[in-house]
């Protein structure tokens, strides 16, 4: 909402500058966002935040009644007396209401003998203040005079040329289906009969409460007016101000409800300014009016000890009476003094329950008032283990260069969302989903993550390594969704992630073995878990060419999900720590050529079990199958340490080691035989 000082200063008499009046303002809850001097005007421009509850403050009677109550003074409500001189309206113009579900209360007055021209000077200096704040331009005298009434009384009018109404009469209706307005905006509109419509004998002339048309637009030719003011439904204003895409300062106001107590205020009141400034105007006497509306006040009881009770503080009743007054509340005393009614009036439609009141008198005797205590106590809770698990897993995956993503729970209600490797119960459906589109809660991170993949490569980047911790939703549990946390990981480098995962359970002490899974979104052959006695850690894939076209991925992607409950239960917090030997390690590469249908797990667990406590360290190296290894064969490359605690190893004898125990073991298990 924006004013100026001197506007304010019409109706409260104060003396503080703008400064001060900024301060002010921002300690009784009404924010200023902006304040801006105008030297050619001698006016400060000010720019305030209204919450959604506070609409009377979408006027500048609204924010002047703040400032009288805070500082006291008296409140001074505009002149709304005019002379009528003209013939009664009702032998002019007629009025018919035909949707009073869509506009409750309609009324217009005739004033002819007009000249349009330039406003007043005055009027021109609001107008340039006010544009150093907000979008405003000065138009003529009667468009300016709508418009300045409207931000003054927080109730939007229009003003129709009387001489280009089709029988010189009014009908307020739904729009017909198909029928179109070209607004003053000058572009045409498409309505449907939902929508209301200010209309003459023939067509609609005003899109009821969002914006006028350019057939009855106010023109320098124009000598006769009917001044429009209205009640509309906010529902009905909300809903076609959506639909046409058309925002206004009119329907931003009507959708969040006026005050039906200044409607006919607002009306006479810029008649007022048309009698005093537009010399020749004639106002015709009566209005005409269909439908009804009631300014409906609000009874509270109101107890004294409620203020010390949820502030803290005692305050005196003179000036809680003050302060009531002040804001513009009828206040009685009942009960033997023990308890007040307090009567909230139509523009206060926010003020509803007795702790209401109590925060009126709280902002406005001040909050700074209110003592605080110098020590405030703050204690101190420790991580969780989850929260440990997943700060050491964030640590050790960034470190290996992947950057951390958040992305929404909710996902398209389409079938690649609802494959998991987890479970195949059905997706949890969101009753009130944030968008349309994606009412699921997503089973597994891994679609989020390609999600996120197609996002970067738009931006040039085809090959980002990502990763999420965050939860599922694994079907529902006495109609409760059945929460699990997860981390996934993306990128091209299938054995990159593999080795991140195997460092991951390698610092966590966790002993697993690594066995084929077959997963719906993953290649054939490339399916792969991790398994700590017979509990599943994680499962790590590449995705398969559908998968990869359905989310627009050019590059390969390979992914990999834990389980981080699965992996909190297999983690072995306590350390154990063993002397580093003193003597030197040998180090040993060999390929091993083998059937395609043993594993690498196979072999693992030969090499480890032929190797026994000599064995310190092995790491798989490379799969590779194609000439001149054999056809139906593949190639198996790994890297092994050997160290004793209390001496020095031999060549000799770990060649023996080697050569001879560990290969003919592979040889006659496995049919497996040494590259040389």
């Amino acid at each position: 909402m924006e004013t100026t000082l001197k506007w304010l200063k019409q109706y409260v008499d104060f003396k503080v500058g703008a400064s001060e009046l900024d301060d002010l303002f921002t300690m009784s809850g009404t924010e200023c966002e902006d304040m801006i001097p105008v030297h050619k005007t001698g006016d400060t421009a000010f720019k305030f935040e209204i919450t959604s509850n506070r609409t009377d403050c979408y006027g500048v009677l609204g924010l002047a009644r703040e400032i009288a109550a805070i500082l006291g003074l008296d409140f001074t409500l505009p002149n709304t007396e005019y002379p009528t001189k003209g013939k009664d309206i009702n032998n002019l113009t007629s009025l018919t209401l035909e949707c009073p579900d869509l506009c409750p209360y309609y009324s217009a007055q005739l004033i002819t003998g007009l000249k349009v021209q330039e406003s007043p000077k005055w009027l021109l200096d609001f107008i340039e203040t006010l544009a150093s704040v907000k979008s405003i331009r000065p138009i003529n005298n009667i468009a300016d005079i709508t418009n300045f009434v409207m931000l003054e009384y927080s109730q939007p009018l229009h003003a129709f040329d009387f001489d280009k109404l089709a029988e010189n009469r009014i009908v307020v209706r739904r729009a017909r289906k198909g029928e179109k307005i070209q607004a003053i905006d000058d572009r045409e509109y498409e309505l449907d009969t939902e929508m209301c419509v200010i209309a003459d004998a023939e067509k609609p002339q005003c899109v009821g409460g969002v914006m006028g048309g350019k057939n009855s637009e106010i023109t320098e030719n124009t000598t006769s007016i009917l001044l429009e003011v209205a009640y509309f439904s906010p529902k009905s204003i909300r809903r076609t101000s959506r639909k046409l895409g058309l925002l206004s300062d009119a329907s931003y106001r009507y959708e969040r409800g006026v005050d039906p107590g200044a409607v006919l205020l607002a009306s006479r009141r810029a008649a007022s300014i048309i009698a005093d400034s537009c010399e020749g105007a004639i106002i015709h006497e009566n209005v005409i009016e269909q439908g009804k509306i009631v300014a409906r006040s609000n009874k509270i009881e109101f107890r004294m000890p409620a203020i010390k009770k949820c502030l803290g503080i005692e305050v005196p009743a003179t000036d809680m009476m003050r302060i009531f007054k002040g804001l513009g509340l009828d206040v009685k005393v009942t009960k033997e003094n023990e308890a007040y009614e307090v009567i909230a009036p139509s523009f206060r439609r926010d003020l509803e329950r007795e702790i209401d009141l109590v925060e009126e008198v709280g902002r406005i005797y001040g909050y700074d008032k209110i003592p605080t205590k110098s020590r405030m106590q703050i204690k101190g809770v420790k991580p969780n283990d989850i929260e440990k698990l997943t700060d050491m897993l964030k640590d050790i995956i960034i470190g290996a260069g992947f950057s951390e993503t958040f992305s929404d729970s909710f996902v398209p209600e389409k079938k690649i969302y609802e494959y998991s490797p987890w479970k195949h119960d059905k997706s949890v459906k969101a009753n009130n989903p944030i968008r349309t589109d994606e009412g699921l809660l997503r089973k597994s991170i891994i679609q989020s993550l390609l999600k996120i993949r197609k996002f970067n490569q738009d931006k040039g980047l085809n090959d980002a390594k990502v990763f999420e911790t965050a939860r599922v939703y694994l079907g529902k549990n006495r109609d409760k969704p059945v929460e699990k946390s997860m981390t996934a990981l993306a990128g091209s480098d299938y054995f990159a992630i593999k080795g991140v995962f195997e460092l991951v359970l390698s610092r966590l002490r966790i002993p697993f073995t690594v066995e084929a899974c077959d997963y719906v979104l993953f290649e054939s052959s490339t399916g792969a878990k991790f398994v700590s006695d017979d509990i599943t850690l994680a499962v790590l894939g590449k995705i398969n060419k559908n998968t990869q076209d359905s989310f627009d991925l050019l590059a390969e992607c390979c992914v990999l999900e834990a389980d981080m409950t699965a992996i909190l239960s297999k983690w072995r917090k306590i350390s154990a720590f063993s002397e580093m030997s003193k003597y030197p390690p040998v180090e040993r590469e060999l390929a091993i050529i083998i059937d395609n249908d043993k594993t690498w797990q196979e072999l693992e667990e030969m090499i480890i079990k032929t190797g026994g406590k000599l064995l310190k360290e092995l790491r798989f190296l490379e799969e590779y199958s194609g000439k001149p290894v054999p056809k139906g064969k593949k190639q198996y490359t790994f890297w092994m340490k050997f160290q004793d605690a209390k001496r020095s190893l031999t060549s000799d004898e770990i060649n023996e080691l080697v050569e001879k125990d560990l290969v003919n073991a592979i040889n006659k298990v496995l049919g497996g035989i040494l590259r040389k």
